[in-house]
């Protein structure tokens, strides 16, 4: 998600390096799609998020960046 979101920054003018990049992307999502996380049914489980933001934080394009996580569990 973190290479793709960095990519969509360039969606206006990309260079043949960003191709390049999102080609080894979409090699690396087409070589992982049996993956995965499987959960089994807790009883009193609790699922907690935590988000964080920077305007402008991107020094290259001084874009903003967001993140987030999640805890289940």
């Amino acid at each position: 998600m973190f290479a793709a979101s960095m990519l969509s920054r360039f969606m206006s003018s990309p260079s043949q390096m960003h191709y390049s990049a999102a080609k080894r992307v979409l090699r690396y999502i087409k070589g992982t799609t049996d993956y995965g996380i499987w959960y089994k049914p807790v009883e009193n489980s609790s699922l907690i998020g935590y988000t964080d933001s920077a305007r402008a934080g991107c020094l290259d394009d001084k874009k903003s960046t967001s993140g987030y996580a999640f805890s289940h569990g």
